[in-house]
């Protein structure tokens, strides 16, 4: 994918793959790379085209406040 962003990061990839077919149910398409993190760790990257990242990340934003959760500055913050 050429012209890429990262909209989701996370340790577990398994989350990063339902974040992708989230996104693909509204027309959204993107991949999810696995990458180690700085620690070394494993991290799965969820990237779509640039021209996607705004949509991308409302429907993220939505599904992660639906969970109760808050994304923050490229983390998820409980709120309760």
């Amino acid at each position: 994918m050429s012209g890429e962003s990262v909209v989701y990061r996370t340790p577990v990839e398994d989350d990063a793959r339902f974040m992708l077919e989230l996104l693909a149910e509204s027309g959204v398409k993107g991949e999810v790379r696995v990458v180690p993190d700085e620690a070394g760790e494993e991290e799965a990257l969820l990237l779509v085209p640039v021209a996607d990242e705004e949509e991308a990340v409302r429907l993220i934003s939505e599904h992660l406040e639906g969970r109760g959760l808050r994304p923050e500055a490229g983390t998820a913050a409980s709120t309760g």
